[in-house]
């Protein structure tokens, strides 16, 4: 390759490459922004498994490895991001780096073997190329146990069935993701051609100067929300805690609750969460572009505690009211002559509550023997293809609100299924 890692031509031999290599121009503008691209795909892939509740149990080996290959993404970007030594390059490598020596005891040790001596020279650009290289490739192979722990325990939906009611890939999902592939595919094309740099620093056009340090300290985009957390407490080892917290908070997440119900479409107010956390980490990342003046400052740390606030208290109230609500008033509100409306909503009714019931999902006659027989609703269903003509005319009756038959005859049968689905006792049939 014609990139030299080297303080004193890394910079010209980048911009020989886009100058006087042949397409290097394409190939560089291919690397930056694609980058940028991907972490967009990783970020809306976090939290599309937030909303759906894709991180909870038994899907939290996922969400685990998952995160171990965002950290190493982060990683990746960062050595990548000092190698054009341009100046955001160098005191970025700096300050992120010199973070280091924060830790107790051998943090400054520990930070003069990675930079190969008191200061970043050619040792630290050659071993940042090294790790940038080699990172990929660990990448790969965390990223095969990612899908290996998918393969295990299947995919998650928007309802939050816990069935692995499988559908091929091809061609119903195949065609869905060459779509979403095309549609990335054209937005990184436009940022190419038409906004290579858009994406980018100008700052970073120049070339490091270790005797001037840029006014404003602006990382990548992607970088952003992490560097509000860092600098919003005026401490070097107070900010890098609050890092830590969270990276740990994310590891964490998994196991702060244990909802019965997991998707957020079907959750009260967990949609109002979910945005204001889209919407504060979105302000985390806007700040981290700005100046440090007092209005920033105070800014950084009001949504700084708002995110955390977020995932340890509002969360958790969540999943208690909903829990609430599906332990003590369902039952009032259905014994309140509100059978017609069990029937009515159905299979999205029982997969409110997670429940593994996904073999409901026939026609609204089926629960009505469902409740008649008195079958065992953990066992499979069986002999639901058909009604009796008894059945089929209180089903009748009850569905159109003819007198003959009253919801009181099937009390009896429709309160033990209450019991069954809605046990007092803490014993709970739900995965």
């Amino acid at each position: 390759m014609h990139y030299i890692a080297d303080v004193n031509l890394a910079f010209d031999s980048l911009r020989m490459i886009m100058r006087e290599v042949p397409f290097g121009w394409l190939l560089r503008y291919f690397h930056l922004n694609g980058a940028s691209l991907f972490f967009l795909a990783v970020y809306l892939h976090m939290g599309k498994n937030i909303f759906y509740g894709s991180y909870l149990a038994p899907r939290y080996k996922i969400w685990l490895s998952g995160l171990i290959v965002y950290i190493l993404l982060v990683a990746t970007a960062f050595f990548g991001y000092v190698l054009p030594w341009g100046q955001m390059s160098y005191w970025g490598a700096t300050v992120i780096s010199g973070l280091i020596s924060t830790i107790p005891i051998f943090g400054q040790f520990l930070l003069t073997i990675i930079w190969g001596g008191e200061n970043i020279t050619t040792i630290t650009l050659r071993r940042f190329y090294t790790l940038h290289f080699l990172f990929p490739f660990i990448i790969l192979i965390v990223m095969f146990i990612h899908l290996i722990f998918l393969h295990e325990e299947g995919s998650n939906n928007p309802m939050g069935f816990n069935s692995q009611d499988n559908i091929i890939l091809h061609i119903f999902y195949s065609i869905k993701d060459l779509l979403v592939i095309y549609c990335f595919f054209a937005l990184f094309l436009f940022f190419i051609f038409y906004l290579p740099t858009f994406l980018g620093n100008p700052v970073n056009a120049l070339i490091a100067d270790v005797n001037f340090t840029p006014k404003k300290m602006v990382p990548e985009w992607y970088f952003l929300p992490m560097y509000t957390i860092l600098r919003s407490i005026n401490s070097r080892g107070g900010g890098v805690l609050l890092l830590a917290g969270f990276f740990m908070l994310l590891f964490s997440l998994p196991f702060l609750t244990n909802p019965m119900i997991k998707s957020g479409d079907l959750k009260l107010f967990f949609n109002y969460i979910f945005q204001i956390i889209i919407t504060v980490f979105i302000i985390l990342g806007w700040a981290g572009s700005k100046s440090l003046d007092d209005f920033w400052i105070f800014a950084s740390r009001l949504f700084t505690s708002l995110f955390f606030i977020a995932f340890l208290a509002f969360l958790p109230l969540t999943e208690v009211l909903n829990s609430f609500i599906v332990y003590y008033r369902v039952d009032y509100y259905l014994k309140k002559e509100a059978f017609n409306l069990f029937f009515n909503l159905g299979k999205d009714f029982l997969s409110l509550h997670s429940f593994d019931l996904s073999y409901l999902t026939r026609q609204k006659k089926d629960y009505l023997k469902l409740i008649l027989n008195n079958c065992d609703i953990i066992d499979e269903y069986k002999d639901a293809t058909s009604l009796t003509d008894k059945d089929d005319a209180m089903w009748n009756a009850w569905y159109f609100g003819e007198s003959k038959y009253n919801l009181i005859y099937a009390e009896d049968e429709f309160n033990f299924l209450l019991d069954k689905l809605f046990p007092t006792d803490s014993e709970k049939y739900y995965k």
